[in-house]
């Protein structure tokens, strides 16, 4: 009896152990690695669904993931992006601060009685979005009032959403003045081709096409229009003929005939240009304000693309069309005083130089 006893007390111990030892802590490190300290070396491992995961920086869990017990804190101005589905499962306590954002590229559920999930950042989801399922208590989610829950998909909400405007539950009114059926972005030639369809669009007004740099601020760079009402397939296209190098995200800004609006959810691109080592020469530079024109001199002549004057933020302030064999343009200088970026796209190979603005 007594070795029947003292086995059963190391095999409980063993198994209490064991499942504490699954649970780790992970931190995300500048270079889309995990590491098992903040600020530490790639641990060359992954999270599991009992793990705690600290996001400080943008990092990607290539597949469908589901928590379980586990606690995500992402941070500001981090986000995390799951390929596929995104499950949380009971008692998962999840917080998403103010500038940090969870992307989701499949659908997302919140199971009933998950322990705690805040959001006062951003949660984009590609798929349909979920909260509660089934009976007894439903899965609650708290909307700070600097959060936003965006889906393109289907929504279900037998469970509640606290918001700073009260609870509500229910999906009624949808996320959308539209149903959006895909939204997706590709580089093609040194530009970024926008395309999405809606299946619905009703007392609908117009897109405005929108772009960020990281994930956060936005800028609208291109309005598209669409029919008030239908209801059947409707594809639509937008051209970004002046893209941001490295990283951007885009999003769709669906608004409706009384101005009402809400957001799509985010897809973003990597645009690595070629690049010349002949910058375009710029003269005057600077430029005294105020002045009359900004004369641009190609070093080599011009087969096909444009010339354009940006921001140092990334707006456009103007822009030219190359035709061929050009090797000058003239910009009339109605610039404010400031920095600004010249960059010539000649056949897809990029070069740039500083305009200064006095």
């Amino acid at each position: 009896m007594k070795a029947i006893f003292k086995r059963n007390i190391v095999l409980f111990l063993f198994v209490f152990l064991g499942t504490q030892v699954q649970a780790a802590t992970f931190y995300s490190r500048p270079d889309g690695t995990w590491s098992k300290s903040n600020g530490g070396p790639n641990c060359s491992c992954t999270p599991s669904k009992n793990d705690a995961l600290f996001v400080n920086h943008d990092i990607t869990l290539p597949s469908a993931f589901t928590v379980n017990n586990g606690e995500w804190t992402i941070n500001s101005p981090s986000t995390l992006i799951i390929t596929g589905n995104l499950t949380f499962n009971n008692n998962s306590f999840i917080l998403v601060q103010n500038g940090g954002a969870i992307n989701v590229g499949g659908n997302f559920l919140n199971k009933n009685n998950s322990g705690d999930v805040s959001i006062f950042g951003n949660l984009n989801i590609t798929g349909s979005f979920t909260n509660g399922t089934g009976s007894g208590n439903g899965a609650v989610i708290d909307i700070g009032g600097t959060g936003n829950i965006s889906y393109n998909g289907t929504c279900s909400n037998p469970g509640t959403i606290e918001s700073s405007g009260g609870s509500y539950s229910g999906c009624s009114g949808g996320i959308l003045p539209i149903e959006l059926v895909s939204f997706n972005a590709a580089v093609n030639q040194g530009t970024v081709q926008i395309e999405w369809s809606t299946a619905h669009q009703e007392n609908f007004d117009f897109f405005a096409i929108e772009r960020s740099v990281d994930g956060i601020d936005f800028e609208v760079i291109g309005e598209v229009n669409g029919p008030a009402d239908s209801h059947h397939i409707l594809d639509y296209k937008f051209v970004d003929h002046v893209p941001l190098f490295h990283r951007s995200y885009y999003r769709l800004k669906a608004i409706d005939l009384d101005g009402s609006f809400e957001h799509s959810s985010l897809v973003y691109v990597d645009y690595e240009p070629k690049r010349t080592t002949a910058a375009p020469i710029v003269f005057p530079n600077p430029v005294i304000y105020p002045s009359n024109e900004v004369n641009v001199f190609l070093q080599q002549p011009a087969d096909k693309g444009y010339i354009s004057i940006r921001s140092t933020s990334g707006h456009v302030i103007a822009r030219k069309e190359l035709v061929q064999g050009q090797t000058q343009l003239t910009f009339a200088a109605r610039f404010a005083q400031g920095s600004y970026i010249v960059e010539v796209n000649n056949n897809g190979n990029i070069s740039r130089t500083k305009l200064l603005v006095r």
